[in-house]
């Protein structure tokens, strides 16, 4: 991993104005130390859960099978009856927390889990910078201040 200020191999992890960042040995000076040593966080597979496609029409299929309302079901599992019928109709999928109570409930499977791996930086497009190798660091873009001794 690299400096996300200079570019050069990282060591620890420090928070540099309020902000925690990868640091080589000579930028760590620049803010407080963290931890001893990085984390490999963009190297391990996030899961996501996603609805499977007709989870309405599965939801509504396994309550009309019990014969059991919507208020009914809001009841016994003491969800709000609006995020039920939302849920019924297709209108929003309840979450991961209520979609794993529902399928508790009922036997049925309303999510799936998908493996993928986050990008480190998903909102930026990568350009090339002069001082970069394959990447670009903090010290590309932003210019430090040093302060000045009287």
């Amino acid at each position: 991993m690299d400096c996300d200020i200079c570019g050069k191999p990282a060591v620890a992890l420090a928070y540099v104005e309020g902000a925690q960042v990868n640091v080589c040995n000579n930028c760590v000076s620049l803010g407080r130390r963290a931890v001893e040593k990085p984390s490999e966080y963009s190297e391990k597979p996030m899961l996501e859960f996603t609805a499977v496609d007709n989870y309405a029409q599965i939801l509504k299929d396994a309550m009309k099978k019990r014969n059991i309302t919507s208020s009914e079901l809001a009841n016994k599992l003491n969800i709000h009856e609006a995020i039920i019928k939302q849920t019924e109709s297709g209108a929003r999928f309840p979450g991961e927390k209520i979609a794993k109570i529902l399928e508790k409930e009922f036997s049925i499977t309303l999510i799936k889990k998908s493996e993928s791996k986050p990008e480190l930086y998903p909102s930026v497009t990568m350009r090339e910078f002069p001082n970069s190798k394959s990447s670009f660091t903090l010290g590309d873009v932003v210019t430090i201040k040093q302060k000045k001794n009287n």
